[in-house]
């Protein structure tokens, strides 16, 4: 599903171009969200043994690896058209926009990639590098399933804060987490933080050399085109990152760690749209709770919070920077409260009231 809204960009062109280069936009922003909330959810999980036979296909490897030449050439296809196809200002506009947002969503892919074998995660690197976010690999498999639910983690909006609040922090903290989680990793392997040995330093200099081929290959047009896309992508990861953990809190045990991460720590959303755009990452429960588990089909874990509605439906909410409500994603105020029995939901109502 990915690749195939990675390549609406090239169908808003074939079908004419114009007004079709927001093609893109309009699905993201109305289309995908009504979809979603029509066809509604599926709770039920997928049978260990067909998981098993997922994972043992090589063919569900190559559907995921597909999308990394596909998101090459749609990337390079816009460029090109936007530097050379003479084309309107508001033409430019809506397909930059699009090639943003398709790139944006279908990067997911990615988040899948990195919890699998070296191989996997290498792609899964060059397909974030695309949009300027390699350093996902470091803080999120290093940093967040270490952090989250707690204050220490940038992904985890506090209790009553504003998406429009958590978001700068969001996007900041985890760029200043993945320096300090490699400068940390070389210290304990006994070098000095700035070697050849910093997965950050090459991360860097991968995405800046991939910015000059654009620069080279498409002019200086393709600074802003690159900018549009990094934006989008960080803040639509950021808008995953709200939804999926909005207000939970881990509890502090006696000896100064953190409980667990267990089914409480994560929103959970089993609406089928959502699932199959976003490469089902919205049963986020149990991504938590099972840590390092490969996922074709994550499981919904029974006790977990459920989100009112689909992460299409509450991140197209989002786009609007009005909503500023400090309950969290709309409808999860009234979750919380329907959850008195969850320590999680307690522990965050505790720590919001002390702050």
């Amino acid at each position: 599903m990915s690749s195939v809204i990675a390549l609406v960009p090239v169908l808003g062109w074939a079908l004419g171009g114009g007004i079709f280069h927001w093609t893109t936009v309009f699905l993201a922003l109305v289309v995908l969200p009504i979809l979603d909330t029509l066809v509604g959810a599926d709770d039920a999980n997928v049978d260990p043994a067909k998981e098993q036979q997922y994972l043992g296909n090589i063919w569900y490897r190559i559907s995921v690896w597909v999308y990394l030449p596909i998101q090459l050439s749609v990337m390079f296809f816009c460029y090109w058209l936007i530097a050379y196809g003479n084309l309107a200002t508001y033409e430019i506009i809506g397909l930059a926009l699009s090639n943003a947002f398709a790139l944006g969503i279908s990067g997911l892919t990615a988040h899948e990639l990195m919890h699998r074998d070296k191989l996997d995660r290498f792609i899964g690197v060059l397909i974030f590098s695309g949009v300027g976010m390699g350093n996902f690999l470091i803080y999120h498999n290093y940093g967040h399933h270490k952090t989250v639910a707690t204050p220490e983690d940038p992904a985890t909006a506090r209790f009553g804060e504003s998406y429009w609040h958590a978001a700068p922090r969001n996007i900041w903290g985890k760029f200043k987490a993945s320096w300090r989680i490699e400068a940390e990793r070389q210290r304990r392997n006994g070098r000095h933080p700035i070697c050849l040995h910093n997965m950050m330093i090459w991360i860097s200099l991968g995405e800046i050399s991939f910015v000059g081929l654009l620069c080279a290959l498409f002019g200086w047009v393709a600074l802003p085109l690159f900018a549009t896309q990094y934006v989008a992508s960080r803040f639509g990861l950021s808008v995953a990152d709200y939804l999926e953990h909005y207000g939970l809190s881990r509890h502090k045990l006696p000896s100064g760690e953190y409980e667990p991460p267990n089914r409480h720590h994560a929103w959970d959303d089993t609406f089928v749209v959502s699932s199959l755009v976003l490469c089902v990452v919205n049963r986020h429960a149990d991504h938590h709770a099972n840590e390092g588990r490969p996922q074709p089909d994550p499981a919904l874990l029974q006790g977990s919070t459920p989100l009112p509605a689909g992460q299409l439906r509450h991140a197209a909410a989002r786009a609007d920077p009005t909503a500023v409500a400090k309950d969290g994603p709309p409808g999860a105020a009234q979750v919380l409260r329907r959850a008195p029995g969850s320590r999680a939901l307690r522990h965050a109502r505790r720590s919001a009231q002390a702050s």
